[in-house]
């Protein structure tokens, strides 16, 4: 089992050489002050733009900068690169080229999201360069690693009784990349795979689907049946940019529901709440600042999945290849328009 407990970088015994591709604030504020925490050890970044980049080369003590991923992958001898770019001047994502290619080198790969634009792109690129170079890719949904889902895992894997059903609402703000009227064939599916990958990390592989648009509320309604006999529901509606996501999971586990709100918090039967609390093996976390800050938003918890398994050999459990093609052969089949009709993933 892969485990992390947050402890100051300096304190590990081991640590995995990294680097870091990336730009822009995001990668600064959120990503980047998670390796204080972990068993990761920057020794380069590469940004396009030079002089940001080496000033944050430098904040965060990164051994040495590169203007281009190609000349960092090129010259760098590392195990792990982390990946967060913005898309490309025509909409599309510049990771599949890029990760691949360190893929097929041999260097694992944690790419943000949205990782893939299609199922293509795991089969094709993603994929082939894993085989390749026997390494292996994680994909950044941070969702499913915030504390409250964290805490649902657990309890889940405790519980005698397994859960009948779900149901996830998300009103998430539409990015201003995307067109002020949403077009229900494009933007929707890729919306909706943020909070979709809280259900596959969670629940596992659904094997069939029904949907239904909602153009007047810029929404989309899911049902997923699995294997098991668990039915789940998602519903996504877009909300102004301005405006934060909203986001609540309720879990039909025997005559109890289980909610997690915000993705911070589990409250159980009898009023038991449980906030902050992550799996049975991480000990407990500051909720103001550090790591305790860092948790709340995911990164943390995904970065140090990613991390520890790269540093123990192990592959990666959890929003791998597979649950990246899970999640992208559903969001292929919603584009096909099929509505209100079941179909077979």
């Amino acid at each position: 089992m892969v485990t992390v407990d947050y402890r100051p970088n300096y304190e590990y015994a081991q640590r995995v050489p990294v680097a870091v591709i990336g730009g822009g604030d995001h990668y600064v504020d959120l990503l980047l002050p998670c390796l204080r925490y972990l068993p990761l050890d920057l020794v380069a970044l590469a940004d396009a733009d030079r002089r940001r980049g080496m000033q944050v080369a430098r904040m965060f003590g990164a051994q040495r900068f590169y203007p281009d991923a190609e000349t960092l992958l090129g010259r760098e001898e590392m195990r792990a690169v982390i990946l967060s770019l913005p898309a490309l001047a025509d909409g599309s994502l510049p990771y599949p080229e890029i990760a691949s290619a360190a893929l097929a080198a041999g260097v694992h790969a944690w790419v943000d999201a949205p990782t893939a634009s299609t199922a293509s792109d795991i089969t094709k690129q993603y994929t082939d360069g894993a085989i390749r170079g026997r390494s292996y890719l994680m994909g950044g949904y941070r969702r499913s690693f915030m504390p409250g889902y964290e805490a649902l895992r657990t309890a889940l894997a405790q519980s005698a009784i397994k859960p009948s059903a779900y149901s996830l609402w998300a009103a998430l703000p539409v990015p201003p990349t995307l067109p002020g009227v949403i077009d229900q064939a494009g933007d929707l599916p890729t919306l909706l795979m943020h909070p979709l990958a809280v259900l596959v990390d969670t629940f596992g592989e659904a094997k069939s689907a029904e949907w239904s648009w909602h153009a007047d509320r810029r929404g989309i309604t899911v049902m997923l049946g699995y294997p098991s006999g668990l039915v789940g529901t998602l519903q996504l509606t877009c909300t102004a940019a301005s405006t934060a996501p909203q986001e609540e999971l309720m879990v039909q586990v025997g005559d109890d529901v289980w909610r997690v709100s915000q993705g911070l918090t589990l409250t159980q039967p009898h009023g038991q709440h449980m906030p902050d609390a992550g799996s049975a093996s991480q000990t407990a976390l500051p909720t103001q600042g550090g790591a305790g800050a860092l948790a709340a938003t995911g990164y943390l918890g995904s970065l140090g999945h990613f991390g520890t398994s790269v540093l123990e050999a192990k592959p990666v459990a959890r929003l791998n290849v597979l649950h990246l093609l899970q999640m992208m052969t559903l969001q292929d089949t919603l584009r096909a328009k099929q509505e209100r009709q079941w179909v077979s993933l």
